[in-house]
């Protein structure tokens, strides 16, 4: 989904602030996600 997204970015095919934030929103949701499935015990 990242990768996807960068390429998209060096096409141009996506605004890059559009491009960017969604690069970030991927980034959010994925840190999220690793520190709910990954909690220190």
């Amino acid at each position: 989904m990242y990768a996807n997204q960068v390429k998209d970015l060096e096409q141009n095919r996506v605004e890059a602030e559009i491009g960017e934030e969604n690069l970030r929103n991927i980034a959010t949701n994925y840190q999220s996600i690793k520190s709910i499935l990954f909690q220190p015990r």
